[in-house]
């Protein structure tokens, strides 16, 4: 099995993609909902209040956590109505993908939505399916935070040897101006910083228009 599926991900072909994605999938869900840690050695918690300060600025009383992990952003906003889903792990509102969740509730949109490192698996057809459902939820001079993850190699967990199956997007500055041009959004911030075990990673805030 690991031998077709490094070939499947080698091809860089999106129908087969698709045929693998439900194995992926199931790859995912053990890895996350076994293998990663609750609170990672090294948490930065300046990050997390950066992310509150952030959210107050803008007075966003209707937040959605799009992969909320163990749902540590739950009670930081005890005046907001706060809504939290993740597919992999126990815990959150509703356990189910950003795509599940918006084709479930069509008519739901929020002042803020958060991706913290949850879209980052799959080819462009996939991570381009999520982007949109989180436009979907995003109401009109809403905000999106984000921290994405720009790897370009597999990442390895020896606990768990087919990590190194699982496929991440490379996300860059010219793709993130790219959907923030289609989604007539306003890119208000945009950085690159270094996670707890000193691996790059992107942070934006986008400002959807009328």
């Amino acid at each position: 099995m690991e031998k077709i599926f490094s070939l499947i991900k080698e091809a860089n072909d999106e129908v087969l993609w698709m045929f693998s994605r439900d194995v992926h999938d199931l790859i995912l869900e053990k890895y996350y909902s076994t293998y990663w840690p609750d609170v990672p050695e090294g948490f930065d918690e300046s990050k997390t209040k950066s992310i509150e300060m952030i959210v107050n600025l803008h007075e966003c009383k209707n937040i959605l956590d799009v992969g909320c992990g163990y749902n540590h952003f739950k009670d930081k906003f005890p005046e907001a109505k706060f809504t939290a889903i993740e597919p992999f792990i126990d815990g959150a509102d509703y356990k189910m993908t950003v795509t599940e969740y918006q084709r479930n509730f069509p008519d739901r949109q929020y002042d803020c939505v958060m991706a913290l490192g949850s879209i980052n698996f799959g080819p462009r057809a996939k991570i381009l399916e999520e982007v949109e459902a989180i436009d979907k939820l995003t109401r009109p001079e809403g905000i999106q935070i984000w921290r994405v993850n720009p790897r370009d190699k597999p990442f390895v967990d020896e606990r768990f040897p087919i990590s190194e199956l699982i496929q991440y997007f490379s996300w860059d500055e010219p793709f993130i101006r790219h959907i923030s041009e289609v989604y007539n959004y306003k890119l208000i911030e945009y950085k690159e910083e270094m996670n707890y075990s000193n691996d790059r990673r992107i942070f934006f805030i986008m400002k959807k228009g009328l």
